[in-house]
């Protein structure tokens, strides 16, 4: 699954067909890089674990542009509002969906690439805080998070 959703992200954002993006973002170059690959693994992992627990997905991109507060991204992968079908535990599924996207990359890379998923593990972290009540059970929930999103992928 991962490969089909890989497939079309890739596909898409290579098309060299406009200057720029609606948002005004150039579009990546037709010969694409490994930062640029590793960012496609990365989406694309987001979007196929949100599908994995019922979500829709909105966009996929991997048109790099701004942040709204300042700095910038590679990528980006909308969800769209609302809940889950079905979902027993929505902190749960959020938290699957961030790791996803550094997970996913690991099979390109071979690594976990913490740096390039700063954001979405500054998101986890404060999504488990509301969960566990210290700093090992922190650790652990993670540990068992990262291990499951592991497995879906």
């Amino acid at each position: 699954m991962i490969a089909a959703v890989l497939h079309l992200t890739y596909t898409a954002a290579m098309k060299p067909n406009e200057d720029t993006t609606e948002n005004g973002e150039s579009p990546p170059s037709p010969t694409a890089s490994k930062e640029t690959i590793a960012t496609a693994y990365h989406e694309a992992g987001h979007a196929v674990m949100a599908m994995a627990v019922g979500r829709s997905i909105q966009k996929v991109t991997i048109a790099p542009g701004k942040l709204q507060f300042g700095g910038s991204r590679l990528g980006t992968c909308e969800i769209k509002k609302g809940r889950s079908k079905g979902s027993k535990d929505q902190l749960e599924d959020d938290v699957l969906v961030l790791l996803a996207g550094m997970v996913s990359e690991s099979r390109f890379t071979g690594v976990y690439c913490a740096a390039g998923a700063s954001q979405d593990l500054r998101e986890v972290s404060a999504r488990l805080c509301t969960r566990a009540a210290s700093q090992r059970q922190h650790e652990t929930l993670l540990k068992r998070m990262l291990s499951k999103t592991e497995h879906i992928l």
